[in-house]
């Protein structure tokens, strides 16, 4: 299982959402421990039940640190599959900026949702990728959230947090995510 920070992951969830046709806005005060897709310790304690802790492998979802700086190939050298025929297609699953996720969002309450016309959904799908290849650069993702807001949410889940890294080898990295300096985070 790969984690991010519950405030990145919440940034790059929103971008995918709206990527896929969100319309309502971000909101932190969604980001909480009672959510499951953010709490870690109450995700894995279900797969721990049933496979064992000690067969659940956690890695920490940080390019810098994947071999080969990709997800898919830091995976199969965890598995010990050597990879040399596979072919890479390049990633598509990169998050906009700021401007951009706000734009579409925008552009999304005007574009039929899936539900509304299965049929033109195709199109929907085409049109929201021509106006990603074509929006203009703005601040990071990262800026939508404030540093004292990025705090809060951290400090929120430090409690889970540190019982998932009591409870599962391999992921003391979640009890530095406290001390990480914020404003510091990586670019993706």
């Amino acid at each position: 299982c790969y984690l991010r920070r519950q405030d990145d992951l919440a940034l790059a969830a929103y971008s995918t959402a709206v990527k896929t046709g969100r319309r309502d806005p971000f909101d932190v005060s969604k980001i909480t421990p009672k959510s499951w897709y953010f709490n870690f310790d109450q995700i894995l304690n279900l797969w721990g039940d049933v496979f064992g802790p000690e067969n659940i492998v956690i890695r920490e979802y940080d390019r810098a640190q994947f071999a080969g700086g990709d997800v898919r190939r830091d995976f199969l050298a965890l598995l010990g599959i050597e990879h040399t025929d596979f072919q890479f297609l390049p990633d598509k699953n990169i998050s906009l900026d700021a401007l951009q996720v706000e734009i579409l969002r925008l552009v999304n309450s005007h574009l039929p949702r899936f539900g509304d016309d299965p049929d033109g959904h195709a199109l929907t799908l085409k049109v929201r990728s021509t106006i990603i290849e074509h929006l203009p650069k703005g601040q990071p993702l990262a800026t939508m959230l404030s540093e004292s807001e990025r705090g809060a949410i951290m400090q929120s889940f430090a409690d889970s947090n540190a019982r998932l890294a009591s409870k599962f080898t391999g992921c003391g990295f979640v009890g530095d995510w406290q001390s990480v300096p914020l404003g510091k985070r990586s670019k993706p």
